[in-house]
């Protein structure tokens, strides 16, 4: 890994704290306050973080000129990502059915997975084409 793209990891990483904390917050808010279930927080929580993390990662991350076509690309591979976010998520709580209470706990494991998978497509497909 070459210092910039190490770089741009961290940074990718720093990104993804705060679509986890936006993402983290409208679960806490929607279950405590409200009473939702675990996959219905995510329905809402998902698509407002994945807005936040594009808008970022190309004014911080990768420093690209943004637009409709990035945003597009950013939305299509958050949907790989979110698929194996969503699998990781939802075979936590398969697994231990208590934390559909507790959906804050399944976020991390399907985040932490989805990171990995996020990252290599950002990088390579997403903001590769739209550079300054």
């Amino acid at each position: 890994m070459t210092s910039r793209t190490f770089v741009q990891f961290i940074r990718y990483c720093a990104v993804g704290g705060c679509g986890f904390f936006v993402e983290a917050a409208l679960i806490a808010f929607l279950q405590y306050r409200w009473g939702w279930s675990a996959l219905p927080c995510r329905a809402v929580s998902f698509p407002v973080a994945v807005v936040v993390t594009w808008w970022l990662n190309h004014r911080y991350t990768f420093a690209t000129r943004g637009g409709w076509p990035e945003l597009a690309r950013y939305l299509s591979t958050q949907g790989v990502g979110l698929l194996v976010n969503l699998l990781a998520y939802t075979a936590v709580i398969w697994l231990v059915p208590a934390l559909d209470r507790h959906a804050l706990v399944p976020l991390v494991a399907g985040s932490a997975l989805g990171l990995a998978v996020n990252f290599a497509l950002a990088r390579h497909w997403v903001f590769r084409a739209a550079k300054r």
